[in-house]
């Protein structure tokens, strides 16, 4: 998870979203926004991938609330890509085994 302010030093968070997402499509994304800033950012950001807002002052309460509910849908996905893999290599054995007994006088 990566939770990122729209406002740093050397370039914002938007760009820096734009970069990541090329590389890493999976990983969730934080962003904390102060409440003034333009609500565009908002909708440019969840087109470009983020997962989240957090707006500042931050409520410690919400916050949590908002990481755990993204780690267990992070954890979740991970679960489900495995049962899947699972599934296509049993799918594929039995597919071979089929095949096999077909091709039998």
């Amino acid at each position: 998870m990566i939770i990122i302010d729209y406002m740093m030093p050397y370039l914002n968070g938007l760009d820096f979203i734009k970069e990541y997402r090329v590389h890493n499509k999976i990983t969730s994304i934080v962003m904390i926004t102060a409440t003034s800033e333009n609500k565009n950012i908002h909708k440019e950001s969840f087109e470009l991938g983020t997962n989240d807002f957090i707006s500042k002052p931050i409520n410690a309460l919400l916050f949590k609330a908002r990481i755990n509910s993204l780690l267990i849908n992070y954890s979740d996905t991970l679960l489900l890509n495995d049962k899947a893999k699972l599934l296509e290599e049993e799918i594929k054995k039995a597919t071979e085994v089929l095949l096999k007994e077909k091709k039998k006088p």
